[in-house]
């Protein structure tokens, strides 16, 4: 099809791109066109064309190779390899004609039937706490650590963590009837690596599961950022609920003030002897101060039983309660304990120097009697973060109802997202596409005027 190389135009069925034929194209995501298609060798595949990068942008090609390294990485790390889905290649196309090359990035990757996200499992406990088995759930939880713990040895830290991002394929072979899949690897990072990205369009998150780093206006998402984002996970999984509970229009605030609400894992797990050591060392994690949470490793031995020292203490000494709050001694007065695995070798270069991330507006999102939810990245947004603000945002907002981001010219835009059940309007106009947030735009459902928000952008 005509400009079908141009990072803009999305594919539809029956293209053939390089011999993989489009049998099915998808609602498109912020960043890629996404569908199944078939193969050259007619195996059945996740195909995935972006659209941001643009092949204009500065940074595009940055961003490819940067992306060549990150596979290069999974790849050549067995356990990173096996926790993530199956790579299969990836590749640019250019369209010469017109006033410029029309350049596009793909990647393809194994096509899985049946499986579910963690997300899924997450609101089936919600909804009754006995809906998922209490052992399928601590080998979930296992797993989401390992997977993470393999990347972190890889050098990649994936920076959007959230139950949406780990995928259950069904696998009757093993003890939980399904194997775990780290996905939605898009804007990871290369540990010790600027990204192509930085200063651009800004670190990419999701309201709910932002670590303290996210929300700084100065600082990149890092391992322990990862880390503190698995945490409020295992509350989900293991604990009573994620942390911020009712009061997720919060969240940002409650990070930024150690207010979230401890996790408290109260039921058994084979080969913990401890559970408020375990706990302990899980309300570690959110801790603000970065360099006082576990690695991903030290998570993973505690969650095993395997942990048997954390700042001093081991299992079955006493502890506290709620170590949520970052410490008040200096951290000079602090020496934190070797951990019990291997240490991963320091990189045979030198780490660059990262440079300071550019400060750009945040966007504050308010509602009709004063509530507010502040955005720095990327989001995709919605009923649940929206549901305590009144009936009809529970009622009428779809899970993922609208998203914005930075435009390469780092000016935020707003998008309808295409499975919202209800469209979404800017003062009083439909969205149909992209379109510019001006400071004081209202966005509410349709032209019903139902769920309004008021758009600030604030320097």
């Amino acid at each position: 099809m005509a400009g079908e190389h141009s990072s803009g135009i999305k594919f539809v069925e029956n293209d053939n791109i390089k011999g993989y034929v489009i049998l099915k194209a998808f609602d498109p995501g912020g960043f890629a066109f996404a569908g199944k298609a078939k193969s050259p060798s007619g195996r059945t595949v996740f195909f995935k064309k972006y659209k941001r990068p643009g092949g204009a942008a500065p940074w595009y090609q940055g961003f490819v190779t940067y992306q060549t390294e990150l596979k290069r990485l999974i790849q050549s790390n067995p356990a990173a390899k096996s926790l993530c889905y199956e790579f299969i290649e990836f590749f640019e196309m250019t369209k010469l004609g017109g006033a410029m090359p029309l350049r596009a990035f793909y990647q393809v990757f194994e096509w899985v039937e049946g499986g579910k996200d963690l997300k899924k499992v997450v609101e089936e406990i919600e909804t009754h706490s006995s809906a998922v088995p209490w052992d399928q759930r601590i080998v979930f939880a296992k797993v989401m650590v390992a997977g993470i713990n393999a990347l972190h040895r890889a050098g990649i830290i994936h920076s959007d963590l959230k139950p949406e991002n780990f995928y259950l394929l069904p696998d009757s072979t093993v003890e939980a009837k399904f194997k775990l899949r780290v996905i939605d690897m898009d804007f990871s990072i290369i540990e010790g690596r600027k990204a192509p990205w930085d200063g651009v369009e800004g670190y990419v998150g999701t309201p709910g599961y932002l670590s303290p780093e996210h929300l700084a206006p100065n600082s990149v998402p890092k391992k322990a950022s990862d880390v503190f984002t698995m945490a409020l996970i295992l509350g989900q999984l293991l604990g009573d609920g994620h942390p911020a509970g009712k009061k997720m229009d919060q969240y940002d605030e409650l990070v930024k003030k150690a207010k979230l609400t401890p996790v408290v894992i109260r039921q058994p797990i084979p080969r913990v002897p401890d559970l408020q050591f375990l706990n302990t060392v899980i309300n570690s994690a959110l801790r603000l101060d970065s360099t006082k949470r576990p690695t991903a490793q030290q998570l993973l031995e505690a969650l095993s039983g395997q942990l048997t020292e954390w700042e001093g203490k081991r299992p079955g000494q006493s502890m506290p309660a709620s170590p949520v709050a970052a410490p008040s001694h200096p951290a000079a007065a602090h020496t934190p304990p070797v951990p019990s695995a291997p240490r991963v070798a320091p990189p045979a270069t030198p780490t660059p120097t990262l440079a300071p991330a550019v400060v750009l507006p945040s966007l504050e999102v308010h509602g009709p009697t004063g509530q507010t939810l502040v955005l720095k990245v990327t989001s995709t947004i919605g009923r649940g973060n929206f549901s305590a603000w009144g009936p009809d945002y529970a009622k009428f907002m779809s899970t993922e109802q609208f998203r914005v981001f930075r435009n390469e010219s780092k000016q935020w835009m707003i998008d309808h997202c295409a499975s919202a059940a209800n469209a979404t309007s800017a003062n009083g106009t439909k969205i149909t596409a992209a379109i510019p947030v001006t400071d004081g735009m209202v966005i509410a459902l349709g032209q019903t005027g139902k769920c309004p928000l008021k758009l600030m952008i604030k320097n």
